[in-house]
């Protein structure tokens, strides 16, 4: 082979300081996504615990809704409600 083809030691050496750099980089850049992602997954994971909350606190309240005392209490305020709407004062003739 030609001396003039071959690859200088320094090119060689700085060849492999750039594939090193690159290396470096790339492993920066995935340890910075990591940590995002991360960041992200515990906000997701604070927002699921406040629906599981809010969602416990809706089964609770349609539960008492769907009992028969609830129920009955409802339809004896409305009876009232009607029985005081129809007494409407006779007019005079």
């Amino acid at each position: 082979m030609n001396k003039d083809m071959q690859p200088s030691l320094w090119t060689l050496s700085f060849a492999v300081y750039v594939l090193i750099l690159i290396g470096a980089f790339i492993r920066v850049h995935s340890r910075i996504q990591t940590t995002l992602l991360g960041y992200e997954i515990a906000k997701m994971k604070e927002h699921e615990a406040t629906l599981i909350k809010k969602r416990s606190l809706l089964n609770m309240e349609l539960a008492k809704m769907t009992t028969k005392e609830y129920l009955n209490e409802i339809t004896f305020k409305k009876r009232k409600e009607i029985k005081q709407t129809r007494k409407i004062p006779l007019a005079s003739n």
